[in-house]
């Protein structure tokens, strides 16, 4: 997968952009000709992120944001916009492993903070973001979800929760939005190796049982390379797919082929969560 998108004089927020999937977004955005703001909570990974960036003659700008906080998040992309521009594109990538064990020996402290950052986060953003785009009639949002939306995980159910209702919240978002031209999708960017990919399939708090297909899959190089991941984000934000919007799509899916089948999607209603009747 590799396009020519034209993204110059665009605004494209990205959350979680200091590391991994975030990162990699950003870096393909930026390439696209998109000034890129970075936001996320690391003051030092946005640093070098921004920097690294701009040594390729990118335009980035990072924020320093706890997405889970409504009024950090509120004064950030009010600074973005005055400093940037209108923002065209959001990315909610931000995310927690969060709460690893069985659901009565976690904390649920913790547990419940998976939902602030996965699920909460990701609503602020697009809360504030969103208001702009309606009153412009354009916009498009990317929710970086998870197959674990779809699977069953005992061992880290605040995880995959939080994406099952980060994929929810896409669908019904999408239809509120779409007489505005407003285009929002749920994307999952597949196995990648990040510090969180790691943290999961080496953790003494998960029992071997719980990682084992995950360390097989990277054993296996069934991992997917975050570029490809970020190249599916760009084929997205780019316009190509708003007839999918608020569908759940998948890194794995050739995105051409599933626009081309798109009235079949529409018609059966393929590629939401929900239970065939």
């Amino acid at each position: 997968m590799r396009y020519d998108f034209d993204f110059s004089n665009e605004v494209s927020l990205v959350t979680g952009a200091g590391r991994g999937i975030g990162l990699a977004i950003s870096n393909e955005l930026s390439n696209l000709g998109s000034t890129v703001a970075l936001m996320a909570r690391s003051p030092e990974e946005l640093h070098v992120a921004s920097k690294t960036i701009k040594a390729k003659g990118g335009k980035a700008e990072s924020f320093v944001c706890d997405v889970s906080d409504l009024e950090s998040v509120k004064h950030n992309i009010k600074e973005i916009e005055n400093k940037l521009g209108p923002i065209k594109y959001l990315v909610n990538n931000a995310g927690v492993t969060g709460a690893t064990g069985r659901d009565w020996e976690v904390d649920p402290v913790r547990w419940w903070r998976t939902m602030e950052v996965n699920l909460k986060g990701a609503f602020n953003c697009s809360h504030i973001v969103l208001k702009g785009m309606i009153g412009r009639r354009q916009g498009r949002i990317v929710n970086v979800s998870s197959s674990s939306a779809e699977l069953i995980i005992p061992f880290m159910s605040s995880y995959g929760v939080s994406k099952a209702a980060l994929t929810h919240l896409t669908t019904s978002s999408a239809e509120a939005a779409r007489e505005f031209g407003v285009s929002i999708f749920s994307y999952c960017p597949g196995l990648v190796r990040t510090k969180m990919t790691d943290y999961m399939e080496k953790t003494n708090d998960l029992p071997i049982i719980a990682r084992q297909g995950m360390i097989d899959a990277f054993d296996s190089g069934k991992n997917v390379n975050p570029l490809f991941s970020a190249e599916g984000v760009a084929y997205l934000l780019s316009g190509k797919a708003d007839v999918l919007s608020g569908r759940h799509l998948d890194v794995r899916e050739d995105l051409d082929s599933l626009v081309k089948k798109s009235k079949e999607i529409i018609d059966k209603d393929l590629l939401r969560l929900r239970i065939p009747r």
